[in-house]
């Protein structure tokens, strides 16, 4: 007759990253503070009772908020020059999801992606959909584009949007390198031994 193991329940914890890109010797010191800042703010709401849901969405919109990571304020802009971002959270209880793509016109991608989750029949929304759904149910957070562009990434964009090659190329020559085009992400567990995970990203500089 099989066994029943019974394992203690961890003491909540979160894991934070910021990306996994080249940083520049400029921006390290501050990816490090907003990475920092990004986990005490998930930490907090764990200590205080909070789900994992709740933390990892509170850390990665901390991250989105920082215009030194390539998600929600700090996104890379595409080859027109606009922000597109893409989140998804995931819940260890239920394994749902939810999910957006292509959104332009919310400063929280992770939140309408909890949003898609918890109040919708769906589990993704891209471009135009995802937009007007953020609007539905985030109506606080309804942004015109531009103000989503940070001055990093503008001055990223104008110096490399002319560039005619494949981005492949592109992110394969020395300097060039030090670009942001990676997701910002959050993995906790809570009281309840319950576990969730978010991730969120402005994508790869100079899409189409």
């Amino acid at each position: 007759m099989p066994q029943t193991l019974n394992f203690p329940t961890p003491p909540p914890f979160i894991i934070i990253h910021g990306g996994a890109w080249d940083i520049p010797s400029p921006l390290m010191d501050l990816s490090v503070v907003g990475v920092e800042t990004a986990a005490r703010e998930g930490l907090t709401v764990l200590l205080n009772g909070g789900t994992a849901l709740d933390a990892v969405e509170v850390s990665v919109q901390s991250m989105e908020s920082d215009p030194v990571f390539d998600a929600g304020y700090g996104s890379a802009l595409t080859r027109s020059g606009a922000v597109e971002m893409d989140a998804i959270i995931c819940s260890g209880v239920s394994e749902n999801f939810g999910a957006v793509a292509c959104l332009t016109k919310c400063k929280s991608a992770v939140k309408v992606a909890r949003k898609v989750m918890e109040d919708s029949e769906h589990t993704m929304f891209v471009g135009e959909g995802a937009d007007d759904f953020g609007k539905l149910k985030c109506p606080e957070d309804v942004v015109g584009g531009k103000e989503l562009i940070s001055e990093y990434a503008r001055e990223h964009w104008e110096r490399f949007k002319d560039y005619k090659g494949p981005v492949n190329e592109l992110f394969n020559k020395g300097e060039e390198q030090k670009h942001p085009g990676d997701t910002v992400g959050a993995v906790a567990v809570d009281k309840f031994g319950n576990f969730a995970s978010a991730t969120s990203t402005g994508g790869i500089p100079f899409c189409e």
